[in-house]
């Protein structure tokens, strides 16, 4: 009757028939924990209890995905167990079995598989007593461990195509890897690892079974598809294990020989378009997990061993990338996407790139939640990690226009103080008539501006706060006798091609050991290109083109 009734809900009345039946679910969900954890395999292995087990935690999925109506409390209610001593049970019941395709696995790994979704999709819940114990066990029975890694291993053998995964690998492989991935992001003190040293004890072999399987992605079977995709999400998130991603990044790949050849295989994995043909709307199966790691990985990556120089010039990612803009319907994913346009096309380019009309909708629903948390981030990103991704999208004339029309200005100008970057994107958008007038109007932003000119004159800071006053046409309203004596901020302006760009930098960085101002477009150039050339040059006393 119950396995029937589940398995025929429509998922229209999912809300409905929760909250007809939420106390008799939370029986039905807490009893199934319990036999999971108390029951022999013999009972659980019964037809009619798997049959039911599969179609509970179907459901549960679709608690997790399609649900949005449903508090998180009550999901979160449904779905933990009531004590750590029923996950104690599981888990000792596991490492007696001795069969290594029993059934038993791919029950758990549906378990706990769910709450992994719903820990990504929640992180409010991560540092839970009940996650918290379930993720350090994890780590010890599991992770690392030398059955663990021999799994690992076996995923650079040449046959691993023509392998048969049994469940109990696959338990190893995709389960417990989702679900530490989901973990990482909390750096718990009571975890009993570091990232740093889950990463050098995986670090070669990772990268070398991500390289000889990204020339056989075509014919990955589901099961290795789902192995690697895990690997992959838990191992990147170890990598923004204590908010300092650069370093953790150099961990993984010390030299820039060992980071162009990941990144190469990283870009052959996601230009294979069946998988993006697959992507859905929510993080919920293997291909979006996929792509979403890989370009979240890329984008944190960029400004590491010279790696935006070598996709912009030695990869096809841009190709990739223009098509999966206009088409991909994952607001995370389409985030990455144009955070990459921004930083490899020129304005021009950008402003052709069709936005999607929820995309700024998106970004500043994540902004306001991540500003509001306590660790300062949401859905596992860092603010200061949007701010850097819409720095370059904030020079595109839909978003100027979709950021006029919400007003989100005031939520930009209230981070300044703790987030410098945020004057670099009011620069960008200052360039906009009507955000003009709401910057404007905003008193305290105006008093700020005026001081860090004064204080900042020649300073990069300098440099931004001039420009946005310059647009809002405060620049003549404000200067004293002092400023029209010398009517050019900088000596030098710099212009140049992006291939000559390594080179202008140096040169850049000498001119200004020297003494002399300079006016380049390290920063970007923000807004209307050819106002901000035009402003570069008539505040420069001469100009070097290279």
């Amino acid at each position: 009757m119950i396995t029937n009734l589940l398995q025929e809900l429509d998922i229209q009345f999912l809300y409905k028939f929760i909250s007809e039946n939420f106390h008799s679910l939370c029986t039905l969900e807490h009893w199934a924990w319990k036999m999971l954890s108390e029951n022999s395999n013999e009972l659980l292995n019964q037809s009619k209890h798997i049959k039911l087990f599969h179609n509970l935690g179907t459901f549960n999925k679709n608690l997790i995905f399609n649900s949005d109506e449903i508090d998180s409390d009550k999901k979160a209610s449904l779905l933990f167990p009531e004590s750590i001593d029923l996950i104690d049970g599981i888990f000792a019941k596991m490492q007696d079995i001795n069969d290594d395709n029993d059934p038993y696995f791919d029950l758990i790994s549906l378990w706990l598989d769910n709450l992994s979704y719903f820990i990504h999709e929640h992180t409010q819940y991560i540092m839970s007593p009940i996650i918290t114990d379930i993720d350090n066990s994890i780590a010890r029975k599991f992770i690392m461990t030398d059955q663990y890694k021999f799994y690992f291993n076996q995923l650079q053998k040449p046959d691993i195509l023509q392998s048969t995964f049994t469940r109990k690998q696959l338990f190893y492989l995709k389960t417990c890897s989702l679900s530490i991935n989901a973990y990482c992001f909390c750096k718990n003190q009571k975890f009993p690892f570091t990232g740093d040293e889950i990463l050098r004890y995986f670090e070669k072999d990772y990268l070398n079974m991500v390289y000889l399987n990204s020339f056989s992605v075509q014919s990955w079977t589901k099961e290795l598809l789902s192995c690697i995709t895990r690997i992959m999400s838990f191992i990147c998130a170890c990598c923004s294990w204590d908010d300092d991603k650069a370093k953790n990044i150099e961990i993984l790949l010390p030299t820039e020989q060992v980071s162009h050849e990941y990144i190469g295989s990283l870009i052959r994995i996601i230009s294979y378009k069946p998988f993006h043909e697959k992507l859905q709307i929510q993080r919920s199966n293997d291909e979006t997990i996929l792509l979403d790691v890989i370009l979240t990985f890329l984008l944190a990556s960029l400004h590491t061993h010279d790696t935006l120089a070598f996709i912009r010039f030695e990869t096809n990612l841009l190709e990739i990338l223009l098509p999966l803009a206009e088409t991909v319907k994952n607001n995370r994913i389409s985030s990455c996407v144009y955070g990459f346009l921004g930083e490899i096309l020129c304005d021009e380019h950008l402003n052709e790139v069709k936005i999607t009309n929820n995309l700024c909708d998106y970004f500043f629903y994540l902004l306001e939640q991540a500003w509001h948390h306590p660790k300062q981030k949401s859905q596992q990103i860092l603010v200061s990690q949007l701010l850097r991704g819409f720095l370059s999208l904030a020079k595109n004339d839909a978003i100027q226009q979709k950021i006029a029309e919400t007003n989100k200005v005031s939520l930009l100008i209230e981070m300044c103080d703790r987030y410098p970057i945020v004057y670099d994107i009011l620069w960008a958008l200052s360039f906009h008539h009507d955000i003009q007038q709401q910057l404007r109007s905003n008193q305290t932003l105006m008093l700020r501006l005026n001081h860090l000119k004064q204080e900042l004159h020649y300073e990069p800071m300098g440099k931004i706060t001039y420009g946005i006053l310059w647009n809002l046409k405060s620049m003549y309203e404000n200067r004293d006798s002092t400023d029209k004596g010398d009517e050019t901020m900088f000596d030098i302006m710099i212009s140049y091609s992006h291939k000559d760009k390594i080179f202008c930098k140096k040169l850049y960085d000498e001119l200004i050991k020297t003494g002399y101002r300079v006016w380049i477009d390290f920063d970007q150039i923000h807004g209307n290109v050819m106002d901000a050339m035009a402003q570069a040059i008539e505040q420069s006393n001469a100009i070097i083109i290279c």
